[in-house]
């Protein structure tokens, strides 16, 4: 009787060790299950508060990105039109330029062909008168030449009045001068012979020639002298 009572509780005792392994096991199963939820929702934690703010961050930045990426866009297209518009004018400009400087030298020739005209007129001109004067002056010489005075007898000075050729003086050729005002001789029959003014002023005759004839009368307005003359 006592040893199946032994039995008894010796088997007792080995089945609940048995028992208590079994549940160790399956609260090792539950604490797994426990930690693998704990790290889902640790995980879901830092994904919250970690990786959805910095997704949410690349995001904005993206979109942040884009919008600058438009607006830089838009820009360069308004600078692509403005060079465009730039270029435009700058074609016009130096097509204007072009043209301006197609007139300025069309210009500077004419201007140039009519300098060179007008010097060459004025050269003409010049040379004309020139030749003109030479020809003067060679009359002017010729006729001094041929009016070289030799004189016939001394001077004489004679008042202011009337005389007459042949009663006061004779008749020839005389060099009449030195007088201040007019100097009047009329013919024989009474035509105007000479009408001058002696004097040295812009309008008088400092000296003049004259060939008087019998019965010529000197007007004169003034004293004055004469030489006879060859």
């Amino acid at each position: 009787m006592n040893l199946k009572k032994d039995s008894a509780l010796n088997y007792e005792n080995i089945k609940l060790p048995i028992i208590n392994n079994i549940n160790i096991f399956e609260a090792i199963k539950k604490y797994r299950s426990l930690q693998i939820i704990l790290v889902i929702i640790v995980l879901s934690i830092i994904m919250n508060i970690v990786i959805v703010p910095l997704y949410i961050s690349k995001v904005s930045t993206y979109n942040e990105l884009t919008q600058s990426y438009d607006l830089a866009k838009n820009e360069y297209k308004n600078l692509e039109n403005e060079y465009s518009e730039l270029s435009d004018n700058q074609q016009t400009l130096s097509t204007n330029y072009d043209s301006l400087q197609k007139k300025y030298d069309g210009l500077e020739n004419n201007y140039k062909e009519v300098t060179q005209e007008k010097y060459q007129s004025e050269l003409t001109s010049k040379i004309s008168e020139l030749e003109k004067n030479k020809s003067n002056l060679e009359t002017q010489v010729d006729k001094l030449s041929k009016d070289v005075i030799t004189l016939k007898g001394a001077e004489k000075s004679y008042p202011a009045g009337y005389l007459t050729a042949g009663t006061d003086f004779e008749v020839g050729r005389y060099k009449i001068y030195g007088g201040s005002s007019n100097f009047i001789v009329h013919s024989s029959s009474g035509s105007l012979r000479v009408n001058i003014i002696l004097g040295h002023g812009s309008y008088d005759v400092s000296e003049y020639l004259y060939t008087f004839k019998l019965g010529d009368e000197i007007d004169a307005r003034s004293s004055f002298k004469m030489v006879p003359i060859e």
